[in-house]
This record gives structure tokens, C-alpha cells and sequence, in this order.
């Protein structure tokens, strides 16, 4: 596995930056790391590579409001006591029932995460008896920090799929640096890493068959 480091100073050459504090101040280190982040965030959720599944039990007298399980980043699909529930807008919610959080009969069928804090979601009924929920998502991994010896999270020949959605980021930027030609060449290397991991993890699943 690739550090933190090394993937940085790949970057930096990439750049013609002397090192990776990318000291020529076109971009700053903390930006490239953010850079970093996002690309890994993007690659996790395009790939399908990192799924989660992660099942909780909700006690009886639950209220709606849930809080996603640690790890789980995007959220794919939620099921309820083995019944899929669907995904709806806050909105949609108001729309068809004003009074929709004070039911308490029933089993919950949806669910929305808008305007809320990350970390939770909304279910349309009150779960009265419990039940159980499971749910499939993007891992969440944490965030790299300024610390060169942080492994990646990510194999090394994956890695450099990340440096180019990092390039892509830094050349579209507003600066006197920006290329968005060579950005925009960047970016469809990034795809057809994309493209290659999820052709990979179908011939994984279907050897699972």
C-alpha cells in the first residue's frame, strides 16, 4: 500500500512541484489533501468497491429520526424488518401527509435524508414495535490528515486513478495555473479506472453465482 506521502509527491511531480508541501503556492498542501479526500469519496461510490451492509435493531418506541450506522457513507437502499423501504424527498413526504411524523401504527415504507444533519435519516411512521434495519452504502473510511506515513485506503494500482481525479480537481481550479484542457484529459483517465473496476467487480459477482 501507497502512503499518504507518496501519493502526495507523485502529485507534486506531476504539478513540477519541487516537493509535496507544494511549496510554489499554486496549491497548498491542505487543498491537495481536500483534493485527495473528495477523489477517494468519488472513486468508493462510482466503483462499488467498498459496499457496506450493516444491520441495526431499532428498540420498541423508536422514534423516526435514525442515525446511520458507522462506516456507511452514501446510503444505496434501506430494508425494515426484511421489507424494502423507499427512497422519497422531505418534500414528498409534506405533500402526501402534513402529519405524517406523528403516526405510530404500521411499519415504516420510506425514507429521506434531506435538509438533516449527515449522519441521519428520516423514516416516514414511527416503528412502534422495533424491528430491525439493514443497510447497504458506500464505507465511509476516515478522512486523510497531514501525516506522510498514513496509508492509503485504496490498492496501489488503483492509486493512481486517485491522482488523476486529484489532478483534474487542482488544473479546473480558478488560478493562473488552471488547464482545463489538461483537467478535463485527467478526468477521463479517472473514468476509465472507473469503467475498469466496475467491468472487475462484475466478474466478481458473477463468480459468486
Amino acid at each position: 500500500m501507497s502512503s499518504v506521502g507518496e501519493c502526495l509527491t507523485r502529485i507534486s511531480r506531476d504539478l513540477n512541484e519541487p516537493d509535496n508541501t507544494f511549496p510554489l503556492g499554486s496549491w497548498s498542501r491542505t487543498e491537495m489533501i481536500d483534493y485527495l479526500n473528495r477523489a477517494e469519496s468519488e472513486w468508493v461510490h462510482l466503483t462499488g468497491m467498498f459496499a457496506q451492509d450493516v444491520t441495526i435493531t431499532l428498540p420498541p418506541g423508536q422514534g423516526i429520526l435514525i442515525e446511520r450506522p458507522n462506516g456507511i457513507n452514501d446510503i444505496t437502499r434501506i430494508s425494515f424488518s426484511g421489507k424494502p423501504l423507499n427512497r422519497q424527498t422531505a418534500e414528498l413526504f409534506e405533500l402526501e401527509d402534513r402529519n405524517w411524523r406523528n403516526h405510530t401504527t404500521g411499519q415504516p415504507s420510506k425514507w429521506h435524508e434531506d435538509r438533516l444533519p449527515w449522519q441521519y435519516i428520516e423514516l416516514n411512521r414511527i416503528p412502534q414495535d422495533g424491528g430491525t434495519m439493514r443497510f447497504f452504502g458506500d464505507k465511509r473510511f476516515d478522512p486523510y490528515t497531514d501525516d506522510d506515513n498514513q496509508q492509503m485506503h485504496v490498492n496501489d494500482y488503483w492509486e493512481m486513478y486517485l491522482r488523476w481525479r486529484v489532478l483534474s480537481l487542482a488544473l479546473i481550479k480558478e488560478s493562473d495555473d488552471r488547464d482545463a484542457t489538461r483537467g478535463k484529459y485527467a478526468q477521463g483517465r479517472f473514468m476509465i479506472g472507473v469503467r475498469l473496476a466496475r467491468y472487475l467487480m462484475r466478474g466478481v459477482e458473477d463468480a459468486k453465482l
